[in-house]
């Protein structure tokens, strides 16, 4: 299948581009192929033949790959590193473009990169960066530089601050809806949204009480701007209802106040408009559900987590590799499913389906230790404070190690950890049992090293202070929080940096910002254009796909596009036209043009939204009276 946003000939010529600047001796290993994974398979499957290949590429194989065998006689190559299954060359096109469509919804070079990472291997990471700036999709939504605010808020909690918003599409409805409410935590960047039909101040209300309810706690604080589907009676009624909330209004569209819930907005609303280019369809609010999912489950740089990790405390589930294999084999029935394979989702499911009512504190998974014929004496200990408790992990063989630290010996599965920065040893008991006689052997006690990360010896100081118990999940937010803060502090390092000016030459791919008034939130907010000639005082003529624009430009009104070819801008038509006449050409909304900006009531038809049968919108004229404009 081939992808309207790149071609398979672009990312044949990517692949080109990429192996050609390796050196020589790196080219024929760098990817993978379907001949080449043959050879591996073959030597993995027969290692003392010697005529499958040479020396060189029997050891690289043997080294670097093993076999999972998916149904009898038929097995997939695995990478030893990270036990992922190799990504061919001939199915590279096909999954990056599915996983960056589908999955995805164009989240752009990092998230592509980890969901790509986190399925297969052997995949270079300069290749899906190259693969995401040629998508003509992502390539004209690229967000501009905007400066950043001076006081950022910083949450600590889940649920300690929420934001809410409303988008308005009256401009382009889906049937009876016509606006967004969109709410997000701050500190995780959880989002939740709803289509809605009205911005009356009920449906708004009615939103958030199923919602708090559904979340089994309200927030801390609930902010938002003063808008009247805010302020109104009800929501102060609804709110009420839980004392503890706290209502902040600010003014509306104020980045110092609601930046992150308006950027968000924007996020929302381009990956809204890139469903609605990459699937052909106009029902967004059908199209809401996917985009809001695949926001959740996007890599988060401030915090370097995904929104849906850091509240429920586990990576996204889906994208298992093995099933697909398994499917493409006509395995659909879990009973068919081979003895020899294991699936690592549902390990243990049917054994253990109440441990986790147990016991609730989740605590550090000790590592595997390689086997080993020596044993160690026990260390000098000290006395050290009350011990953290550990879940009971299968005993292993003894292993020589060299104290690192003070670690005292408590009870079975409890071990106290010293605060310093280093990592530290253990001693722990464990019990074994015959498995020929299933008689119950004496303890044996093991020494072995437990890596321990700086965050975690902060909140275990704290734990042992306060006498708490630490979970997997406070540890996850422990960290967020740290990486936050780092975030947030580099940020306002960079709040006063200036754009640089480039210049730029006849045929180069450019784009220019498109004025929000002529454009829908949803719509591309850059125009694709060529630099068709330089005048004398250093203006640049451009041409669109709908004609030349009728202005000139300076270098730092331009931007350059990013892709290598665009199909777009290959035959480019003669007349003049405006940016404006552009944009709404270009619009993926069906009503884009029908904002007004009148001067007056708005009551006849020299109003061009009443002209064209629509309400005036928020972005039309802000705060003037109007008698074309929806109830609230």
């Amino acid at each position: 299948m081939e992808y309207t946003f790149i071609s398979k000939e672009m990312f044949e010529t990517l692949l080109n581009n990429y192996l050609s600047r390796l050196p020589e001796c790196k080219q024929d290993k760098a990817l993978i192929n379907l001949d080449l994974l043959g050879k591996i398979k073959a030597v993995l499957l027969d290692p003392k033949n010697f005529h499958i290949c040479d020396k060189n590429t029997r050891n690289w194989a043997m080294k670097r790959f093993c076999l999972e065998e998916v149904v009898p006689g038929d097995f997939r190559v695995l990478v030893k590193a990270d036990n992922k299954p190799v990504l061919v060359v001939e199915n590279m096109y096909e999954i990056l473009c599915r996983t960056h469509a589908e999955i995805d919804q164009h989240g752009g070079q990092k998230q592509l990169w980890k969901s790509i990472k986190e399925r297969w291997s052997w995949v270079k990471q300069d290749l899906v960066e190259k693969f995401v700036n040629n998508c003509n999709i992502c390539a004209i939504r690229k967000p501009s530089f905007h400066p950043l605010a001076a006081k950022p808020i910083i949450a600590r909690n889940f649920l300690s601050r929420i934001q809410i918003d409303l988008i308005d599409l009256s401009y382009d409805p889906d049937g009876e809806y016509k606006y967004i409410c969109h709410i997000r935590d701050h500190f995780t960047r959880f989002s939740w949204a709803k289509a809605l039909t009205s911005k009356r101040a009920v449906e708004v209300a009615a939103y958030l009480f199923d919602l708090f309810h559904f979340l089994g706690s309200p927030p801390k604080i609930l902010q938002s701007d003063n808008g009247k589907e805010f302020t109104a009676t009800i929501i102060k009624e609804l709110i009420s209802l839980w004392p503890t909330v706290k209502i902040i209004n600010g003014r509306p569209r104020h980045p110092q106040s609601q930046g992150l819930v308006e950027r968000a907005n924007g996020i929302l609303q381009q990956k809204l408009g890139k469903w609605k280019e990459d699937t052909g369809r106009n029902d967004w609010s059908f199209g809401l559900h996917s985009v809001i999912l695949s926001m959740n489950h996007s890599y988060c740089r401030s915090h370097k987590k995904t929104p849906y990790e850091l509240v429920f405390g586990d990576k996204p589930h889906g994208g298992c590799t093995l099933i697909e294999d398994l499917f493409s084999k006509g395995i659909y029935d879990e009973e068919n499913i081979p003895e020899t394979v294991t699936i690592k989702d549902f390990e243990y499911s049917a054994e253990n389906l109440d441990d986790d009512m147990v016991d609730e504190q989740v605590s550090i998974p000790l590592p595997a230790i390689p086997a080993s014929s020596s044993s160690f004496p026990a260390p000098s200990l000290s006395t050290l404070p009350t011990p953290i408790s550990l879940p009971s992990v299968p005993a292993p063989s003894p292993q020589i190690i060299k104290d690192l630290g003070e670690i005292e010996e408590r009870d079975d599965d409890c071990i106290s950890i010293d605060s310093v920065d280093t990592v530290k040893s253990a001693q722990i008991q464990y019990e074994t049992y015959n498995v020929n006689d299933n008689e119950h052997t004496p303890k044996i006690s093991q020494y072995h090293p437990i890596p321990i990360d700086p965050v975690l010896i902060d909140i275990t100081n704290t734990a042992i202070r306060s006498e708490t118990t630490i979970t997997g999940h406070d540890i996850l937010r422990e960290a967020a929080r740290k990486n936050l803060q780092s975030y947030t502090d580099k940020m306002v390092n960079q709040m006063n940096k200036k754009k640089r000016s480039i210049s730029y030459e006849v045929g180069d791919l450019v784009r220019i910002t498109i004025p929000k008034i002529d454009r829908s939130g949803i719509d591309r907010p850059t125009l694709p254009c060529k630099v068709l000639e330089i005048t004398k005082n250093n203006q640049y003529v451009l041409g669109s796909k709908f004609g030349i624009i009728n202005v000139h430009y300076s270098p730092r009104e331009i931007e350059p596009l990013g892709t290598i070819d665009f199909p777009e801008l290959n035959n480019l038509p003669s007349n003049k036209i405006s940016v404006r006449e552009a944009a709404h050409l270009q619009s993926t909304g069906l009503v884009t043009g029908a904002i007004c900006n009148c001067k007056s009531n708005c009551n006849n038809n020299k109003c061009r939204c009443k002209k064209v049968g629509q309400n005036c919108g928020s972005r039309c004229h802000s705060g003037r009276p109007c008698q074309n404009k929806c109830e609230n």
